[in-house]
């Protein structure tokens, strides 16, 4: 099983250390779809993390530090996991 990165909220991917401050949207997209296409190509189940948390609105899973996920993100990243499929 593999699961695409978690949803970073707009104004997250303005903060962070070096490598991750400055990223966009389109970069994080391009590597979901990377994480899909090497689930598909091994054979593996797939967590849509991603797209799970991208669905609740931005922003509201993320920590005070903007970053990373809240519980309630923790949450949606643990049910994406459970729910994966091939």
């Amino acid at each position: 099983m593999i699961g695409s990165p978690p949803y970073p909220s707009d104004a997250g991917l303005l903060h962070g250390g070096p490598g991750f401050t400055g990223q966009t949207r389109a970069g994080f997209e391009a590597y979901r779809d990377a994480v899909r296409e090497l689930a598909a190509a091994y054979g593996v189940f797939y967590a849509a993390v991603y797209e799970a948390m991208a669905e609740r609105g931005d922003g509201r899973l993320a920590s005070p530090d903007i970053t990373h996920p809240n519980d309630d993100g923790h949450a949606i990243i643990a049910e994406a996991f459970a729910v994966a499929r091939r």
